[in-house]
């Protein structure tokens, strides 16, 4: 039930049971007071009329004394009574003529008798003259003409109605009391639980999120301290929701700016928070929160993880592999949360793990390109020392060991370069290179051992191209190129070397009508060290840096090489330089 309802049936109770109280108490006192008043009126008007009597001047008559009687009766709406001392009756209101005189002898009656004794009298009685209950008031005239007894009467039946005119009017007053009442009840309840409704909206306002809601009350009574103690709460509660929101803002942007994935699970094991880099790890679409680490996920080695961690509540650190959308590799730390669920983070170890096996593989592949000549001149040295008489076996030998030497020799020329090319801060020298000059350069350097094994060497070269740039090194990547295409392109074959302009610089082209590149060969071709065929290529003389060392150019020089090739169709690759 509402307060205000409250309020207005409380006081409307309260008002009705005073109010009717009273109406109770004065219903018999206003009837009698009603009945007093008319007593009161018939006893004035029956000694006015004593009085009048004996004073009278004139004639005596009695015919004349009913006239005036009647007059006086009509006046004081009763019926007057002239009584003789033996008790006849000189005259009557209600009576005229043979009528009054035959109206019996009224010395018997209770008023009249008493009135003669004590002078005044009066009584409630039947009359059997007017058939009627009648309020008889006598007094007694004792002097002048008609000496004798006065006396008025009213009926009853006007008692009856002054009493209950009276309590009517009591009654509506009662009535327009309650309504007063009524009233007064709504106004005080509106008075008294607007307060309170302006608190209950406060309140209501604050439960909806509004921290700006404050409750206006000046009541000057403990309500209005209530309110201002209710605003001052809801001031420091918007303060400190407002720290609380900075707070998770910059969480929330500390975990959104980290690399790492980070997910957050509950205490019933689902996700409550994920952040960016988890969703691109795991290419997650959707909402995550309340979904399980399986279902979000789907891995069941990082789900173990976090399960375990939670149960444990201790750091769990484990490294897991994932094959979508990309093979990676992910070092997890779990730890349990005190309520709870745990913290993952997960730190993609990929890139390091290809630079450890990369390492493993640049230390293996060296022992082994230096294993192969160092045994040959080992060989060779000893066998040159058992072969002196032979001049012929002498210079084969030497032939070897030259081969041999040369090949040490390019391959740590090659890992310097290499080094070089790849050491923190390093730049390239800037001149302004001739790109028609350094072509041809390069193609008539190799012109005569692509004579040798009969292929076609064709340049094509747009004119007044230029670039800044590393001459030098420029000069090697494009022969790395040349080198590679001349070596291992079949005989009878076609080695096309390029030059145009491209809309982000210029293009250097090398193509060629060999063999081409297996597809899935083309990723790696420009790691160091990695061949697509080893045992010819070895007994080529390369080192297996090449191409790697091309792409180092390229990228020290603010471009990139591009190769397309397919099984049959021949090898393009393209260094794009800026202009």
């Amino acid at each position: 039930m509402r307060i205000r309802t409250r309020i207005f049936g409380t006081y409307v109770a309260l008002a009705a049971v005073l109010v009717g109280s009273t109406a109770a108490l004065l219903y018999d006192s206003v009837g009698d007071e009603a009945r007093a008043g008319i007593e009161s009126r018939v006893a004035t008007g029956v000694r006015l009329v004593a009085v009048w009597l004996e004073g009278w001047e004139g004639a005596v008559d009695e015919g004349r004394l009913d006239e005036r009687i009647d007059v006086l009766a009509a006046t004081a709406e009763a019926r007057l009574t002239i009584i003789a001392p033996d008790g006849r009756v000189m005259a009557d209101s209600e009576f005229d003529g043979t009528a009054l005189a035959a109206v019996e002898n009224h010395a018997g009656r209770a008023e009249v008798r008493e009135a003669m004794r004590t002078g005044e009298s009066g009584s409630v009685r039947y009359s059997r003259s007017v058939g009627t209950d009648l309020l008889y008031r006598a007094r007694r005239v004792d002097g002048g003409p008609w000496a004798g007894v006065a006396r008025m009467a009213v009926p009853m039946t006007r008692v009856s109605e002054a009493q209950a005119e009276a309590r009517r009017e009591l009654l509506v007053a009662v009535l327009v009391g309650l309504a007063i009442s009524l009233a007064g009840g709504g106004l005080l309840a509106r008075y008294l639980s607007r307060p309170i409704g302006e608190l209950r909206s406060m309140a209501g306002r604050l439960t909806a999120g509004d921290l700006d809601a404050r409750a206006r009350v000046d009541t000057g009574d403990e309500l209005e301290d209530l309110a201002a103690t209710l605003n001052a709460a809801a001031s420091g509660l918007a303060e400190q929701l407002a720290r609380a929101e900075g707070e998770r803002d910059r969480v929330e942007a500390v975990l959104q700016g980290m690399v790492e994935g980070v997910v957050v699970t509950d205490a019933a094991g689902r996700i409550a928070l994920a952040n960016t880099a988890l969703r691109e790890m795991f290419a997650l679409a959707g909402p995550t929160e309340g979904r399980t680490p399986i279902e979000a996920l789907r891995n069941p080695a990082a789900a173990d993880v976090i399960e375990e961690a939670a149960e444990k509540r201790e750091v769990v650190v484990r490294e897991i592999r994932v094959s979508w959308p990309l093979v990676r590799t992910f070092s997890l730390h779990a730890s349990g949360l005190a309520a709870g669920g745990a913290v993952a983070v997960f730190h993609d170890v990929t890139a390091l793990k290809r630079v450890d096996e990369m390492r493993r593989d640049f230390v293996a592949n060296v022992s082994h390109e230096l294993q192969t000549p160092l045994t040959t001149l080992a060989g060779y040295g000893e066998a040159l020392t058992e072969s002196a008489g032979d001049p012929r076996r002498v210079a084969e030998m030497a032939e070897v060991v030259r081969r041999q030497s040369a090949r040490m020799s390019a391959l740590v020329r090659d890992l310097l370069n290499l080094s070089r090319l790849e050491s923190e801060g390093f730049a390239p020298e800037r001149e302004v290179v001739d790109i028609d000059a350094l072509v041809r350069e390069v193609a008539d350097a190799w012109a005569e051992r692509a004579a040798e094994r009969g292929l076609a060497l064709d340049v094509e070269i747009e004119p007044g191209l230029e670039v800044r740039g590393d001459r030098r090194l420029l000069h090697q990547a494009l022969s790395n190129l040349v080198e590679n295409a001349v070596k291992y392109v079949p005989a009878d074959r076609a080695v096309r070397i390029g030059a145009r302009a491209v809309h982000d610089g210029v293009e250097l082209l090398v193509s060629d009508t060999g063999g081409g590149i297996p597809t899935e060969d083309l990723p790696r071709i420009f790691e160091r060290f990695y061949r697509v065929d080893k045992g010819r290529a070895r007994s080529r003389g390369g080192t297996g840096l090449g191409l790697a060392i091309v792409k180092h150019v390229a990228e020290v020089h603010g471009g990139r090489v591009e190769v397309e090739s397919a099984p049959g169709r021949g090898a393009k690759f393209r260094v794009i330089l800026p202009g």
